[in-house]
């Protein structure tokens, strides 16, 4: 098999995409991408990297799959994704019977109001949110600290939904969250949000002619478009119906992957405060690292390194460890390795992908040189697309290809009138 990242993986995270390229026809990249997303919602704050002393590193990552319509950006997200959601709903299960006893505890006359205030009150727990609004982003993080996940179909709808409460400094927040730093979200109408350990990865669509939204705003002035890994493929077509199908075993084997990841104990001091477990780089592994670092640093020094793809390189370096993490740990729960070190394999691997996300990110601002402007019809039929595919309403879909709701409803009105 041909692939720049393909061979970086397990074996058995290989005969997976392989399946779903068989069976589904979803490509190889889109499918890999979405794994590595998947299992660093799983992994969440359970374990870090010490690089040195004073600098640790988590597994979050942002991440943009760009893409012509009708081939298969969701659907490979949504495969990957698919243990997670599974989980989600166990523990919303848990979490309405032990709402339900809460509250007949409540009412229960044998107990007094001193016992009734003693018991607390049941928090969902959660793994992923599903085009979820900043303030349910901040709440659902401060009631899981080992982490959450969100995805969007539209990534444009995670920007838009930005500042909707405070004029922008939401950007500022997340830019925080990528770094790992501590966040404190003031409301007026609300309480006070504290996240000391914030670890959410978020990953999303975005078609193709559309890629210089990524870009509008200040987020290619302020380091926040250089956050992002970007994928883009070339010469991808919408496949014919597979003439193979996807095994259940392969889906089985999958999920049993990532429940091992889920299931990685989130340890806590004797002060409440996460107390993650720390993995050391091998010699040789941090060998490779300061090659590969000090690499990079000769690019950004270089004048003639293009500037539009300087600002990639200081981030790519953050997350060559944050991929080390995940592949060690992935390489464990596949019974390859052990995980109380990052091997050299596992470097490697994390070199090889973030060198795969800068010719990507290359790719994205070499298309930006003669954009194809959003023209009001692309945006239209973003806009019916959306109306098509999902349950947002004429509002939410004009915030995402930033059009009126009025402008919306008569196009999606008169299309449909016309078909």
């Amino acid at each position: 098999m041909e692939n720049k990242i393909f061979d970086v993986f397990p074996y058995d995270i290989q005969c997976f995409t392989m399946e779903a390229k068989e069976g589904l026809n979803l490509p190889v990249d889109f499918v890999l991408c979405s794994i590595l997303y998947a299992a660093s919602v799983a992994i969440g704050n359970t374990h870090q990297v010490k690089v040195k002393n004073g600098w640790y590193e988590g597994s979050s990552l942002f991440i943009s799959i760009i893409g012509e319509t009708g081939i298969a950006k969701s659907h490979a997200i949504s495969l990957a994704i698919n243990p997670l959601l599974k989980k989600n709903q166990e523990y919303y299960k848990s979490y309405t019977d032990e709402l339900k006893e809460y509250q007949q505890n409540q009412l229960s006359k044998s107990k007094n109001d001193e016992e009734k205030e003693l018991l607390e009150r049941p928090r969902l727990k959660q793994l992923l949110l599903d085009d979820a609004t900043m303030e349910a982003i901040y709440r659902s993080h401060q009631a899981n600290i080992k982490g959450i996940g969100v995805y969007y179909d539209e990534i444009l709808g995670w920007f838009n939904n930005m500042g909707k409460y405070n004029k922008g400094s939401d950007q500022e927040i997340w830019l925080k969250m990528w770094s790992r730093k501590p966040v404190i979200v003031n409301r007026v109408s609300s309480e006070p949000i504290s996240l000391m350990a914030p670890h959410i990865s978020v990953i999303g669509g975005i078609q193709t002619k559309l890629i210089g939204e990524l870009f509008g705003g200040n987020r290619n002035k302020n380091g926040f478009i250089e956050r992002m890994l970007l994928l883009k493929p070339d010469n991808l077509k919408k496949e014919n119906f597979p003439e193979n199908d996807m095994p259940m075993s392969a889906l089985e084997k999958y999920s049993n992957i990532m429940n091992r990841l889920i299931e990685l104990p989130m340890n806590m001091d004797k002060d409440n405060d996460i107390n993650p477990t720390i993995v050391d780089l091998s010699v040789e592994a941090l060998q490779a690292y300061k090659i590969f670092f000090n690499k990079n640093a000769a690019i950004v020094n270089d004048p003639d390194t293009c500037e539009k793809i300087k600002g990639f390189y200081p981030k790519i370096d953050t997350y060559t460890i944050r991929f080390a993490l995940i592949l060690q740990l992935l390489y464990w729960v596949c019974g390859e390795e052990r995980k109380e070190k990052i091997g050299l394999r596992a470097m490697e691997g994390a070199i090889t992908l973030s060198n795969f996300f800068i010719n990507n990110a290359k790719s994205v601002i070499e298309y930006l040189r003669e954009p194809e402007s959003l023209t009001t019809e692309h945006r239209k039929m973003l806009a019916l697309e959306l109306y098509n595919k999902s349950n947002m309403s004429y509002r939410e879909i004009g915030s995402t290809v930033g059009m009126s709701h009025e402008a919306v409803r008569q196009y999606v009105n008169a299309n449909l009138i016309d078909n």
